[in-house]
């Protein structure tokens, strides 16, 4: 009975700032409910109008309970706490009130689009009949279009017609300057591979150290671009070291005379400054067979007085006599020079000696 008799009873509460969003918040429910009709809850616009009514109606709380708070006084505290309470209650029903409004006027709304759903429905019916009706009729106009210009023609065989007149293209059809750079481009790319590879598969001569590591295996292999002496010399080192018991070297190439004799020079030259005993045997690749009969003894000759015998012998490209002689030699080094020996012969004289048991030392690439 106190409560009633308070005169604090019939306050009834406001505020600029509720009021404002009040309307904010009619606002954004509307637009929401709107934008319900076209997407689910998951689109993007959807969570950002829900989270704009969400803090809206935070900071309508806080304002609520600022109100509420600041306006009731009472001894009793009890009494203060229902004051509160009903002030809130009082502030928060037109906030509801506006919520309310605003789904029911989406709810009128969408009752009315559906209301004129049959008669859309209808209207586009007919308009789908009466398109139908004029793609035929324009296509019948056509075909008589057509059929009266072939008729135009044949009354009058001998007088030139104008059927279409002519125009002036914007630009040019023909050359097309990107297509025909991109596919000489592309040929020209495909037609350089095709080449270099045909080139490098016809080519038959011996270009690098390389082509010559990737053709065969030997003990050792020397070059020397600008020294040839020292190539010379760390081949006999290592036929010294490795073969001490070898007294009879022959110097030979597969298919390079003037290798041979460079490496022969070195050779001798090498021997003669260390004071080494040695003697030569120079095989002309004009002597017959016969010839080397007298080998023999000319290395048993020779060797009676001098360490080591060096033989310079022709190329093995077709001459059996060199085999003959690379036979009664301890072991044979090989001369190649780049750019003119072939990768064939080389392989065949290797398989050659390796099929005599012949031992080879190395190759010096001159």
């Amino acid at each position: 009975n106190s409560l009633q008799k308070d005169p604090k009873i019939n306050y009834t509460p406001t505020s600029e700032l509720i009021e404002k969003y009040r309307e904010n918040l009619a606002e954004l429910q509307t637009k929401y409910n709107s934008l319900l009709q076209q997407y689910t809850e998951q689109h993007p616009e959807v969570k950002a109008i829900k989270a704009q009514i969400k803090q809206l109606e935070v900071e309508i709380d806080r304002e609520i309970k600022r109100i509420a708070e600041s306006k009731i006084e009472s001894p009793s505290p009890m009494l203060q706490e229902l004051y509160t309470q009903l002030i809130q209650n009082q502030l928060k029903l037109p906030v509801l009130q506006t919520k309310l409004s605003a789904t029911s006027k989406s709810i009128n709304e969408i009752e009315q689009k559906m209301k004129k759903l049959p008669q859309i429905e209808q209207e586009y019916l007919n308009l789908e009949r009466d398109y139908k009706i004029k793609q035929t009729v324009y296509s019948a106009m056509i075909q008589k279009y057509e059929e009266l210009k072939l008729n135009t023609v044949s009354t009058e065989i001998n007088k030139p017609q104008i059927i279409e007149p002519p125009y002036a293209p914007n630009n040019p059809s023909k050359p097309n300057k990107t297509l025909t750079l991109a596919i000489g481009s592309a040929l020209g790319l495909i037609m350089g591979t095709v080449g270099a590879f045909l080139k490098e598969a016809a080519d038959k001569k011996i270009r690098t150290v390389q082509d010559i590591q990737k053709l065969v295996q030997v003990p050792i292999m020397i070059h020397s671009k600008n020294n040839h002496s020292q190539s010379v010399k760390t081949m006999f080192a290592y036929i010294f070291t490795n073969y001490p018991e070898h007294r009879k070297i022959l110097i030979s190439s597969p298919d390079d005379e003037l290798s041979t004799n460079k490496v022969s020079q070195i050779a001798s030259e090498i021997l003669r400054n260390a004071s080494i005993k040695f003697n030569t045997i120079q095989l002309s690749s004009t002597e017959t067979q016969f010839s080397f009969q007298i080998l023999d003894s000319k290395l048993n000759e020779k060797l009676g007085k001098d360490d080591y015998v060096i033989i310079q012998s022709p190329e093995f490209k077709n001459n059996y006599d060199t085999l003959i002689a690379a036979k009664k030699a301890d072991g044979v080094i090989i001369t190649l020079r780049l750019n003119f020996s072939e990768k064939l012969e080389l392989l065949n004289t290797l398989s050659l000696l390796e099929q005599n048991n012949i031992q080879v030392y190395g190759i010096i690439v001159m």
